[in-house]
C-alpha cells in the first residue's frame, strides 16, 4: 500500500510524544511500566484546569454511523449509511491543545443502478489530528478537531474491482463526560472530505458517534 508509511506516522508519532511525556518519566522502570502508568491518577496532570481531562492521555473506542447521502444518487435500492468504527488515542501538547490519532471504518455501503450492475465502497483510515478543548466543568469538557485522513476504498463498479488510497482533510466537534474515576463516555460528529476515488457519485462522508474513554486522570 503506497501510504503505509504514513500510517505508522499517524499513529507513532503520538507514542512517540506520549512514552517521552514528563509526567511519567520519573517513575518509570520499563515499557511496560510506563504503559500501566499511563491511566494512574499523577498530582501534577490533575493540578491542570481543575482536573477536566483538557490535559491527559487517553484511548477509546466509539461505535456510530456513517452518512453519505448523494452515493445513492444514480442508484437503486441503496444504503445512505453504513454502520462504523473507531479506535483512538491521544496526548496533551500543552493546556487544552491535544494530539490524537486513530483508526477509523467506515463500514460498507452499496445499491444497484438502473441497468442492474452494483456500486460498492468498503472505506477506511488512519487519522492524525489537533484538539482544542473547552472545559465546561470538572466533568465536562467539549472540543473541535481538525486534521489528516489517510484512507484506503475497496471499490467494486458493474464487473471491476479496485482498491484505492489516497488522503484528505477532516474536522469535527464533540464532548466527553467523565463518569467516575479515569472512565468516561465521549459523542462526536465528524466530517471527511474526498474518500474514495472519483467514481463514486458523493466521496463526503459524515461520521456520527458515541462511546467510551479512558484518561489519565
Amino acid at each position: 500500500m503506497k501510504t503505509t508509511r504514513q500510517h505508522w506516522a499517524a499513529w507513532l508519532v503520538p507514542a512517540a510524544v506520549l512514552l517521552s511525556n514528563p509526567i511519567y518519566a520519573a517513575d518509570t522502570t520499563s515499557p511496560f511500566d510506563s504503559l500501566l502508568g499511563l491511566f494512574k491518577p499523577s498530582p501534577q496532570s490533575k493540578a491542570t484546569l481543575s482536573g477536566s481531562r483538557a490535559n491527559a492521555n487517553y484511548i477509546g473506542a466509539n461505535i456510530g454511523s456513517a452518512n453519505t447521502e448523494g452515493f445513492c444518487t444514480q442508484l437503486e435500492n441503496c444504503e445512505t449509511s453504513s454502520n462504523a468504527w473507531k479506535l483512538y488515542a491521544g496526548v496533551p501538547l500543552q493546556n487544552g491543545l491535544l494530539l490524537d490519532g486513530a483508526y477509523v471504518n467506515f463500514g460498507e455501503q452499496q445499491g444497484k443502478a438502473t441497468n442492474g450492475s452494483t456500486t460498492k465502497a468498503q472505506r477506511s483510515g488512519y487519522t492524525a489530528a489537533g484538539v482544542v478543548t473547552l472545559p465546561m466543568s470538572d466533568s465536562l469538557h467539549l472540543y473541535g478537531k481538525g486534521g489528516m485522513l489517510w484512507w484506503t476504498s475497496e471499490e467494486s463498479h458493474s464487473n471491476s474491482h479496485q482498491a484505492v488510497d489516497g488522503k484528505s482533510t477532516f474536522y469535527g466537534i464533540g464532548a466527553d463526560y467523565r463518569l467516575n474515576g479515569n472512565l468516561g463516555v465521549r459523542a462526536e460528529w465528524e466530517h471527511y472530505s474526498d474518500v474514495g476515488s472519483e467514481q463514486l457519485s458523493d466521496r463526503n462522508i459524515n461520521l456520527l458517534s458515541v462511546g467510551v474513554s479512558m484518561s489519565s486522570l
